[in-house]
């Protein structure tokens, strides 16, 4: 096998601050990209696909070109349930070598499907059921697909000899060089494209070609093997009931807007006991949501069931919420009378993927209003959908709401809607009063973190707890919901809370301590799940409001006390959030904030028995055991944290509950702390900055108006760019350039020797280092006038002369 050459990065494993990760691909954009046909051309294309028992799922790409292959911006990309969004994106970065395969596997795949790095990784791509389809772009234009991006089929896309893309492994032909670049046609294509192999077969992954890797040749499925059909057959019948009751209107609109009505068709007032409505989700016969109903509707009176989260306009006064319109298009309603079918709308125990459709008529991103001439309802509910039955309803556009609330077809007048303020909702009763301890006016960082602000990178982590412990403040759980309400306040509306999941702004009187812990309350989630490490009120980690926040009761329930991870099946109350069976993840915005207030925990809790609270722990894995102090993913936290930085309303909530509590959050504060903190273990390690070095070289003595000229030597390790700054500090002043590395002078008219003295600063932005330099000048000799030197000769001749004599005369006369 050709040798690999390749280096994977992905955010949930480890985390490049450079790295450009791809969020987000619409349907459209991938049109848009096919329209590029040479940019959409790529030797990379996928060759194998895994989709076995539990987690065993595995992708395999190969270099089907004749050079190696740089993998710069190439992601691939997953699409759940016929979404057109880009979920879990898998960026490849390094080179390819020709012929040469690497290979995406599931983390909790068993050890056939995995390959060592460089060839193999882990990622969250491979979160991946039958049912859903797979991109592989460049610079987002789609070189390849698996699937059919849009579309929903069931639980597995099927076609001939046993292909099906559930509980299968699929091995391209080589024959096969380029990708199917249209990601929304048809699949499996006409052509055959891809050999099929039993379940959890994994001898081909890491080496292209339909044999195993090891050269022997697996048998391929049995093409006469019974596969699962498109869409499970439905049963021939339900028990069926006689009665006037219909429903007469359905909406399946934007966001939340979802509702339905129902109508008295008889000329006499019909008492509802006895009646329910169910709904099936995504092809089940199991009721997911059901609602029971009471009371008597009136000869032509109407009923209309609405969704919690929907506009007003779809709120009728004397209507229900209830959560049986949590529905899409692709989910099958059922009118009973003591469990028998009345009335039904759409297909019951059939996935149609996106949508039932027929001309214009669409059971998504429509309002359907059905004719005043039906009086009975749809009792067959498995037949075809909506068959001859399209002809009952008028099709309406996306969120028209004008006909609830009135008998027949016609626009409603007048139909009083729940008024848009409750009486009360945003008046909190229940939360007690609350002394703030500091003052936001008067708070000053330096005095605060005068520890962490000093402190060495060893020492940051103690320096941080040490000053973010001292003046804390342990709350009681009743003085949350005071805490929380002017944390989380709506900016908009003084008298709600955002809540952080669903993003909804909600009443701060509707909260759980007042009116229960039902799905229309909020409550006060446990960002830090209190099972891991303080199930008890009295530990401070309970009660600590940096990681307490308003959440919906029923998505708070949907989050329970997994790990954060990214990942998972989109929540039907909360689209925007996913999960899985050991891991939840928040929508995009909350991302960053949910990393912040996690990484607070970790370094605030480390165990200090006045805390009564363990050492709490972020771990990089997912799974971790209920009633350990651990909690995860830490490198996806910390790719949040990059992706999601602090916002304005991050940073107010942290003073607001600064003021109350005490403490703050120094990650939002000084959000460079997490990678000082955190970024090694995540493949960041901050570069650590050094001083420059710096030499100067000994000067000779100079004699006064020569030239001096002296280099400074420096040097820095990170290689910044340095700055010179020479000052004068000894000796008659000189002209000199203080900027350069060089200082250049003349030494100066001097009446004696004397000595200049340099010291010359060298910085790299952040850190300096000084050296000083002296520099001997030494004074001329002064020139001497011309008749003084004629006189100085006379007399030096005199003197010669007398000297002479007295030779003379001491030799003549003794």
């Amino acid at each position: 096998m050709p040798i690999l050459q390749t280096r994977l990065t992905h955010y949930k494993k480890s985390w490049n601050p450079m790295m450009k990760i791809t969020n987000k691909l619409q349907l459209s954009a991938l049109a848009l990209a096919l329209g590029v046909s040479t940019a959409a051309q790529a030797d990379l294309i996928i060759t194998e696909y895994v989709e076995g028992g539990s987690n065993n799922k595995a992708v395999e790409l190969t270099n089907r070109g004749s050079q190696a292959l740089d993998l710069t911006g190439y992601v691939l990309n997953l699409h759940s349930n016929g979404g057109t969004d880009a979920r879990n994106p898998q960026e490849l970065t390094g080179e390819l070598a020709a012929g040469a395969s690497l290979v995406i596997y599931n983390s909790r795949a068993t050890d056939s499907f995995k390959k060592p790095a460089p060839q193999g990784i882990e990622s969250s791509v491979t979160f991946f059921n039958g049912d859903d389809a797979l991109t592989l772009t460049l610079n987002g234009a789609v070189v390849d697909s698996f699937g059919q991006v849009g579309t929903d089929p069931g639980s597995s896309w099927n076609g001939p000899n046993g292909f099906a893309t559930q509980d299968r492994t699929l091995r391209r032909l080589e024959s096969v060089v380029t990708g199917d670049v249209i990601v929304d046609d048809a699949f499996p294509a006409l052509e055959q494209q891809w050999q099929v192999f039993e379940k959890d077969t994994a001898n081909g992954l890491g080496c292209d070609g339909v044999e195993a890797c090891d050269g022997s040749v697996t048998p391929p499925v049995d093409p006469v093997d019974p596969v699962d059909p498109v869409e499970p057959t439905p049963p021939v019948e339900l028990p069926t009931a006689e009665s006037p009751l219909v429903f007469s209107e359905y909406i399946e609109g934007g966001s939340f807007n979802k509702a339905i009505e129902i109508a008295n068709t008889a000329a006499t007032e019909l008492d509802l006991a006895g009646y329910s409505i169910a709904m099936y989700s995504n092809g089940a016969t199991d009721a997911k949501y059901t609602l029971d109903l009471s009371g008597a509707l009136a000869s032509q009176g109407t009923l209309v069931i609405y969704n919690k989260g929907a506009a007003n306009a779809f709120k009728i006064a004397d209507g229900i919420e209830s959560n049986v319109t949590a529905f899409n298009g692709d989910d099958a309603i059922l009118l009973l009378l003591n469990g028998a079918v009345v009335d039904s709308f759409g297909q019951y125990g059939s996935d149609p993927g996106t949508s039932w459709s027929n001309g214009d008529f669409n059971s998504k991103d429509k309002t359907l209003r059905r004719k005043n001439s039906v009086v009975v309802g749809d009792k067959i509910v498995g037949d075809e959908y909506p068959g001859a039955g399209v002809s009952e309803w008028i099709v309406l556009p996306k969120d028209t709401s004008d006909g609830l609330g009135c008998f027949g077809d016609q626009v409603c007048p007048d139909v009083e809607r729940v008024p848009e303020v409750q009486p009360n909702d945003d008046e909190c009763t229940n939360c007690p009063t609350v002394a703030k301890i500091a003052d936001r006016a008067t708070y000053n960082e330096n005095v605060y973190y005068a520890n962490a602000l000093v402190a060495s990178d060893e020492e940051l982590r103690g320096a941080i707890n040490q000053d973010i412990t001292k003046d804390q403040k342990k709350l009681t759980y009743s003085e949350v919901w005071t805490v929380v309400t002017h944390s989380d306040e709506d900016p908009n509306d003084a008298g709600k809370v955002i809540e952080i999941y669903t993003g909804r702004s909600i009443g701060k009187g509707l909260n759980a301590g007042k009116i229960g812990n039902s799905g229309d309350a909020w409550n006060r989630e446990h960002v830090w799940a209190k099972s891991h490490g303080f199930p008890d009120q009295g530990q401070f980690a309970y009660t600590d409001a940096h990681h307490l926040r308003p959440a919906d009761a029923s998505v708070n329930s949907e989050r329970s006390n997994l790990d954060f991870d990214n990942g998972g099946t989109p929540i039907t109350e909360a689209p925007e959030n996913a999960k899985d069976g050991d891991s939840f993840e928040p929508r995009d915005t909350m991302k960053g904030d949910v990393a912040r207030m996690l990484f607070y925990m970790d370094v605030r809790y480390e165990g200090a028995a006045s805390d009564n609270t363990p050492d709490l722990v972020l771990v990089d894995r997912v799974g971790t055991e209920n009633g350990s102090p651990e909690l995860g993913k830490l490198c996806t936290l910390y790719a949040w944290h990059q992706a999601d930085p602090v916002s304005d309303w991050e940073r107010n909530r942290n003073t607001v509950v600064y003021e109350f509590q005490g403490n703050r959050n120094p990650f939002i504060d000084r959000p460079e702390w997490v990678q000082q903190i955190f970024g090694a273990a995540c493949g960041d390690a901050p570069i650590v900055n050094t001083a420059p070095t710096l030499d100067i070289p000994t000067v000779d003595a100079v004699t006064e108006g020569e030239s001096v000229s002296v280099t400074a030597i420096a040097a820095d390790e990170q290689g910044d760019e340095l700055t010179y700054l020479w000052t004068q500090t000894a000796g008659p002043a000189v002209a000199f350039d203080a900027t350069t590395a060089t200082l250049s002078f003349t030494a100066p008219e001097v009446d004696e020797d004397t000595t200049v003295v340099f010291t010359l600063v060298v910085s790299d932005g952040e850190l300096s280092v000084e050296k000083s330099v002296s520099i001997a000048i030494e004074a001329k000799p002064a020139p001497i006038h011309p008749a003084i030197a004629a006189v100085i000769a006379y007399i030096k001749r005199i003197l010669a002369y007398f000297a002479w004599l007295q030779s003379l005369f001491s030799k003549f006369w003794f």
